[in-house]
């Protein structure tokens, strides 16, 4: 469990480094923050997969082929960044790797207490969630075989023969 935990965090870091690359291969040519670029990187990364996200959905098309155009995506991404880091000679820490910790600590230790936070409520959230899927699963059953949508007990899916909140006040 605590193993995950590492992972995730390490999938994190790795997936800003890779915003943060991106935008970096992206907008050479002018001077941003190291925020900006992050932003820059996220951008162009989601914008496009979510406009073909959305023209799958539209059109119902499966979604594995999504998923593939996805991983293509992030390849294609990665391939132009280090392209563009090895032809235009950029340095990915302008002032090094200390220099860019010292100057966004703050950041760095909000992140380790929130992901903290996190996990000491991982269990209280799975617990949470198994009781609100079946909420909302025997809501969705139930219905359109309902005269009226406020009769309904959504927990069990029984009828409470016209007692419901709306009569009561």
């Amino acid at each position: 469990m605590v193993i995950d935990y590492i992972v995730t965090i390490i999938f994190y870091l790795l997936f800003g480094l890779f915003y943060y690359i991106l935008g970096l291969s992206a907008s050479f040519k002018k001077d941003y923050q190291e925020t900006t670029i992050v932003l820059i990187g996220f951008f162009l990364h989601t914008v496009f997969l979510g406009l073909i996200g959305i023209l799958i959905q539209f059109f119902g098309i499966q979604w594995y082929l999504f998923c593939y155009i996805s991983i293509f995506w992030f390849i294609a991404c990665l391939i132009f960044s280090i392209y563009k880091i090895k032809k235009n000679h950029i340095k990915i820490f302008k002032n090094g790797f200390y220099n860019f910790i010292k100057k966004y600590w703050f950041f760095l230790v909000l992140i380790l207490i929130f992901a903290i936070c996190l996990f000491c409520n991982a269990g209280r959230l799975w617990a949470d969630n198994l009781t609100d899927d079946g909420y909302y699963l025997v809501r969705i059953a139930n219905l359109p075989y309902a005269n009226n949508s406020m009769v309904i007990d959504n927990m069990t899916g029984l009828s409470l023969s016209g007692v419901a909140v709306w009569n009561i006040v």
